[in-house]
């Protein structure tokens, strides 16, 4: 029995991309969440393991609270649940600290003189803090493997004592007494993140009072030793570092939120842990926090500073990322009052990255949700069968900010025009006089705006192609060779042959 089609099946998982014209990234009015009291810090993470982003804000004047909120998904909070840490919380980090798969918390209490540890259960609630010796006055916590036993450990700012101190973990939450390093006076912030390449996690501190970073290098076992230019200058006041490839060069660069300077400094890496002198943006007022990642969805890195001191309510600005490691000037949004810390996450999973800001001066913590324009469709190609010698159309409608440009695909492969295909960089792909070649998945990728790197790509279409009416011999033609099968049948009394 001779088979009547040509098949084929195609399945392609699309996830779209978000994309606005000209990059600039838009924000919703910011929704608040209350914390019942006013919020230092806060932290994304998934704390009960739906696959959505949950916050983490402390609270460190007159408290001990840390408050989990819980996503709704679908850009909704729970009401914030309270947990009591030490005094002062001041930083708070989401990690797995004990190997039970399950994220838990650390903060770095001020006025306690130690760091909190709350173990998480798993379904979003956390066990009872137990506190462990940090040095004087901790003011920042993060957490990394230091000393490569497969372990976290902790790195604390004490900024009294001009030191930072390292607590190596014993792998079930628990960890040693802390072990000083010098630094430079006042540090108040520590980024971590291999420098030099060797590849163990080193270390970045801001300094408050002499206006620099201290960068210090892993030894490999956990202790440290200051960089050959260390430390390197930045502006007035730092309050906040974080470090990031800014450039794309695989060397981590270094972002400083200066509040005395009312500026933002970026620090190029270079090899062995040095660094570019710093550049700096103007344009915000007491900046206290910085946060790094692609806001705009360009697939370039951008910065968004929290404004401690930038009216009332205050805001939080975003430098757009070039991608060689410069910034656009800033845009800002309106956040609450005081924003002191500000973190960045996809909060409702539509592919935009969102803000949430914890507000210093007032009991709430707010996000931002990015409502940036992005490409879509109205209108999918559709699958068609036609037979062998006809055309086939393939068409979709967009929505989008342009210039928007178009690629048609077959089975993944970008097509050209020419004798067989025309508008393969249109709206609409036309298939000449269709054989059992062209069989396949079609799509159609959009890229449009931000210098075209973003964009999206259609659901697949298949085309069939059957063989012509009276083919009997498969050459895709009713032809001669056709008309002997027709005459054997019907000498045979046969209806069909």
């Amino acid at each position: 029995m001779r088979s009547s089609y040509l098949f084929a099946l195609i399945i392609v998982v699309l996830i779209p991309t978000s994309v606005r014209g000209e990059c600039t990234p838009l924000f919703s009015t910011a929704a608040t969440y209350s914390t019942a009291s006013n919020p230092r810090d806060v932290a994304i993470g998934d704390l009960n393991g739906d696959g959505r982003p949950d916050l983490v804000a402390v609270a460190t004047v007159g408290g001990e609270d840390i408050f989990v909120l819980l996503n709704n998904g679908g850009g909704t909070f729970q009401p914030a649940v309270n947990y009591i840490a030490g005094a002062g919380p001041i930083s708070v980090v989401i990690s797995e600290l004990n190997g039970d798969g399950w994220p838990d918390l650390a903060a770095a209490n001020r006025f306690g003189a130690d760091v909190s540890i709350l173990l998480g259960n798993g379904d979003g609630t956390f066990q009872p803090a137990n506190n462990y010796s940090a040095g004087s006055d901790p003011t920042w916590v993060a957490i990394g493997d230091m000393n490569g036993d497969g372990r976290l450990d902790l790195v604390v700012t004490n900024l009294t004592a001009n030191q930072i101190s390292v607590l190596l973990g014993n792998g079930n939450g628990t960890f040693q007494l802390p072990v000083p390093y010098a630094v430079g006076t006042f540090p108040i912030s520590v980024a971590m993140g291999d420098l030099n390449g060797d590849p163990w996690p080193d270390l970045a501190v801001a300094n408050l009072s002499t206006n620099n970073v201290s960068v210090l290098l892993n030894n490999g076992n956990g202790t440290f030793t200051p960089a050959p230019n260390s430390p390197v200058s930045v502006g007035t006041s730092p309050l906040s570092v974080a470090m990031g490839d800014l450039d794309g060069d695989g060397q981590r660069d270094l972002v400083v939120a200066n509040s005395g300077s009312n500026n933002v400094s970026v620090l190029l890496g270079l090899a062995g842990g040095k660094f570019q002198a710093a550049v700096n943006y103007t344009g915000v007022n007491a900046p206290y926090d910085v946060a790094i990642g692609d806001i705009n969805g360009d697939s370039r890195v951008d910065l968004a500073v929290a404004n401690y001191s930038n009216g009332n309510p205050s805001n939080v600005s975003v430098f757009r990322g070039n991608g060689c490691g410069t910034f656009q000037p800033r845009v800002n949004f309106d956040a609450g009052n005081g924003p002191a810390s500000v973190a960045i996450s996809d909060l409702n999973g539509d592919g935009r990255t969102d803000m949430a800001v914890a507000n210093s001066t007032s009991p709430n913590v707010s996000v931002l949700w990015n409502t940036s324009s992005s490409i879509g469709f109205t209108q999918q190609p559709a699958s068609q069968f036609v037979t062998v010698g006809q055309s086939a159309a393939f068409s979709v409608i967009v929505t989008g900010t342009g210039p928007l440009s178009y690629q048609w695909c077959r089975n993944g492969t970008a097509l050209t025009n020419g004798v067989l295909f025309s508008g393969v960089t249109t709206s609409t792909l036309t298939v000449t006089s269709a054989t059992a070649a062209e069989v396949g998945a079609y799509d159609v990728r959009i890229t449009g705006g931000c210098n075209g790197t973003i964009g999206a790509t259609s659901n697949p279409a298949v085309l069939n192609v059957r063989p012509c009416h009276g083919d009997f011999n498969g050459d895709n033609l009713f032809d001669s060779l056709d008309i002997q099968p027709i005459v054997d049948a019907l000498l045979a009394g046969e209806m069909c042959p």
